[in-house]
Parts: structure tokens; sequence; C-alpha cells
């Protein structure tokens, strides 16, 4: 593109510098998560900096990062209930772009993100993909696992779910995963801001 920019007319252009966009927020993300991993294996730990929040609030932020970064082709369906949580909001939106991200990837073409408050706050991001057996519901959190082994799979590390549970765990909260009724679900558990605990 820099070297044969007048060969090109206006869209070719800009369609051009929309394919290098996200090429370069691809790898900002696989760099991050590597760095990360490597915390995480040599036992550094994920730093955290909790505070009270309103999880719906970065919740729709997350999803709207997903959207204007052109790694989810629509809107997911929303359901945002107002509920105020004790976490890091940093690494909660991580955790929210990777599920959102990877259900739009490699789940079905209905994707839907719930924030709830009972029992404690919920994320729950949803599709309607080709479910993962029972016996690996675990095993995908491991790292560098890859369960569907489909095409759109081949070119990532393994690493998202890995360092999700990881960073959930880190503020004290749960993320679990589960197949039933023909959807995919993963659930982000955190603490209640009037539950924190230091």
């Amino acid at each position: 593109l820099h070297t044969m920019w007048d060969d090109f007319d206006e869209e070719e252009a800009k369609e051009l510098m929309g394919i290098i966009a996200r090429g370069a927020a691809d790898l900002a993300t696989l760099v991050e998560d590597l760095l990360l991993a490597a915390q995480i294996e040599v036992g550094n730990g994920v730093r955290s900096t909790p505070v009270d929040f309103e999880l719906a609030e970065e919740v729709e932020r997350a999803v709207e990062e997903c959207v204007s970064s052109g790694d989810l082709a629509g809107l997911p369906g929303l359901t945002l209930r107002s509920v105020m949580c004790h976490a890091d909001p940093l690494r909660v939106r991580q955790i929210v772009r990777n599920l959102v991200i990877n259900a739009g990837r490699y789940g079905g073409s209905s994707v839907e993100v719930v924030v709830a408050a009972e029992p404690v706050p919920l994320v729950k991001i949803m599709d309607d993909g080709p479910g993962i057996p029972a016996t690996e519901w675990e095993r995908i959190f491991s790292p560098y696992e890859q369960i569907h082994g489909t095409d759109a799979t081949r070119g990532a590390l393994g690493l998202g779910l890995t360092i999700s549970r990881q960073l959930a765990e880190v503020m004290g909260g749960t993320l679990s995963y589960e197949y039933t009724n023909g959807r995919s679900t993963f659930t982000l558990s955190l603490l209640p801001a009037d539950g924190a605990t230091s």
C-alpha cells in the first residue's frame, strides 16, 4: 500500500487500510495474551486493581469495541441489567472481549450477551454454534487447547480462555462453560460491590 499508493482508488485504499488495522489489532491482542500467559507460567500472577463500578456499562463498552474493531460482524443481542460489582474494569472488558470474539468467530450466527444480578453479578455470553462435549468443558481452559480444530481456529494459540479464567479468579470471580439446549454459554461471575473482600 505504501509503495503503490497511486495504483489504488480511494475505496481500495480504505479496504486495504481496514485489513491492516484489523491485522494490527489481532497482533496486539496476541502479544498481550502471550505476555499474560508468560506471567502466569512463571508464577508472577496477573495484576488487578478492583474497584466498585457499574458492570453493564463496561460490558456494553467491550461489545462496542469488538464491533468497531471488526472482530464482530454485527451487534449481538444485549440484555443489560444495572448491577454494581467489585472488580477491575479493564480486566472485565478484556474477558468480555475475548468471549464475545470467541463466540463471533467459532460459535453460531446468534450471539447474546446478558448482564444479571443474581445470585452475584454475572455476565453470560451465549451462541447457537456447535457445542463442546461435557468431557471437554474444563479442558478448553487449559493453555494451547483447541477443541473444534476448524480452519478458523488454526491461526489461534488457544490462550484466550486460559487467560480469561485466570483474570476472573484474580478478581475473586469464576469463569465456566456449559452447553445446554443447543446453546453454548460462558458465565463470568464477579464479586458484588457491597460484598468485596480485602
